[in-house]
């Protein structure tokens, strides 16, 4: 068979499988309406419960755009609410908004090309130089403190040409293990980095899930703090696999003395967005540090998130260079740097997740039916706290994270509480860890962006690596959780 009709006839098989699964899909979304009700669910339950797992199924097998409209269409279809007020309450949310708003400032920090000058600061440090595992360091660092900061894409694909220079300049081919090691660690150090901040998708999504199921807000230096900790020993945690137990020969890295030239500079745009990031970020914790009754403080309250962020890309657009260009061209911005996917799922993910726990489903009290074995084992808060956060990246490995956070945060609001647990703690420990494991392509994006990168790493590799990480990942996870927790929830 020739190559022509080899991949001809792959692509047809691919085709008959995605229509395979949107019927398969199709069929979950609807077939609440006429699935026998399971007692204590009710009809309304059952068929938000069909809804939930088509799209859930969708987003692994056929894609995000239509089938998150579609079930939002259902969703207003099923007595819940209307069809109206299920987009409102999607499109037309607090967390959608703000995410889009963040989106397009992140959007305008990426474009002014400060995501490179941050990488290239970072690992051009003398005080790496003949030293492999402080080099190593300051790689993830780099991919950390950029993912954190702007963007967890570009974060990645940058230090990866970071990598990719040092290995011509060290010697290292694409045969090593040193560099194989770290395009997996740059991938995962850029997740860590991603979940650092509670304005980034992922917590977005959660913590919207959380208040919705809780009526109570999550803090955002108290979320910081915890989620920031938790990634990043997870980070160390990861080069001590590598240096202790894969053991690459660095032998190349030891005996230079070369420093990672910086020949990024900020100029003077870069430096007013940098402020702009600095204002930004400083506004939105603010009120969670003032004192309450201070006038900047409840003055900030009643702007709230969204407006924050609003307000300062209101004087952003006010703002004019000196030849009378605009500061930044906001059409392009949200043209062509926000993931318009990955809002989609936003839209559909929170009104869908509130629905599933309404008291009017019956789903609270199938899975208090589900977990009970496990309350009645009197577990102890330490071994909650292992058991679900290794749960959660055990799930991640199959499913995508997002999807394992929507399935879990609601258990999280149900369970922690009986068991002794701060609901808040675990579900910011959830965020973090939703992203550990990245052993399959379907665990994420990113992960399938890294078995993607062939040429350097193979998907053998990379589960040789990923498995041992994603038990360590969560352990590590579970003790700074533990420690630093309750200090501050």
């Amino acid at each position: 068979m020739s190559a022509h009709k080899r991949e001809t006839r792959e692509k047809s098989w691919k085709n008959i499988l995605y229509y395979l699964n949107s019927l398969i899909v199709i069929a979950l979304i609807f077939g609440g309406w006429y699935f026998p009700v399971i007692e204590p669910l009710t009809p309304l339950g059952m068929r938000i419960i069909g809804i939930f797992a088509g799209v859930i199924y969708a987003w692994s097998t056929v894609g995000i755009l239509w089938p998150a409209l579609l079930g939002l269409i259902a969703l207003g279809l099923t007595g819940y609410t209307t069809v109206p007020e299920a987009f409102q309450m999607g499109y037309g949310g607090d967390a959608f908004l703000f995410v889009f708003f963040i989106l397009i400032f992140a959007a305008m920090v990426d474009k002014a090309g400060i995501t490179e000058v941050i990488a290239n600061w970072v690992v051009s440090r003398r005080f790496a130089s003949g030293k492999p595992w402080m080099l190593t360091l300051l790689i993830l660092t780099a991919a950390y403190v950029v993912a954190a900061l702007v963007s967890v894409t570009p974060a990645i694909i940058i230090c990866w040409g970071i990598l990719y220079k040092l290995c011509r300049v060290f010697g290292f081919t694409k045969k090593d293990h040193y560099p194989k090691l770290m395009i997996v660690g740059i991938v995962f150090a850029g997740l860590m980095g991603h979940a650092a901040l509670p304005y980034k998708m992922m917590a977005v999504i959660l913590t919207g899930v959380f208040t919705k199921q809780t009526g109570l807000q999550i803090d955002f230096m108290s979320f910081t703090i915890l989620a920031a900790a938790i990634g990043y020993f997870a980070v160390l945690g990861y080069i001590g696999l590598c240096r202790f137990v894969f053991r690459p020969d660095v032998t190349l890295i030891a005996q230079s003395k070369f420093v990672y030239a910086n020949t990024f500079k900020l100029n003077t745009y870069q430096k007013q967005v940098i402020t702009l990031l600095g204002v930004l970020i400083i506004l939105l914790f603010l009120p969670g540090i003032l004192p309450a009754d201070l006038g900047l403080t409840q003055f900030l309250k009643r702007l709230g998130n969204t407006g924050i962020v609003v307000l300062l890309l209101a004087f952003v657009a006010f703002l004019r260079k000196k030849n009378s260009v605009e500061f930044v061209n906001f059409v392009e911005l949200i043209r062509e740097g926000i993931p318009w996917q990955s809002l989609f799922l936003l839209g559909t993910a929170l009104p869908l997740a509130e629905a599933m726990t309404s008291e009017e489903t019956g789903v609270k009290e199938v899975f208090m039916q589900l977990f009970s074995p496990l309350l009645n084992a009197h577990l102890s808060p330490e071994v909650f706290v292992f058991l679900f956060i290794g749960v959660s990246v055990l799930m991640t490995v199959f499913m995508g994270d997002i999807i394992v956070g929507l399935i879990l945060v609601p258990l999280v609001c149900t369970y922690a509480p009986v068991v002794g647990i701060s609901p808040e703690m675990l579900t910011v420990a959830l965020c973090v860890s939703c992203l550990m494991g990245i052993v399959f392509p379907a665990s994420s994006p990113l992960a399938a962006l890294m078995h993607g990168n062939s040429e350097w790493v193979c998907s053998r590799e990379i589960y040789k690596y990923t498995v041992s990480l994603a038990i360590v990942a969560p352990a590590i996870g579970a003790l700074v959780c533990l420690i630093l927790g309750p200090l501050l929830f």
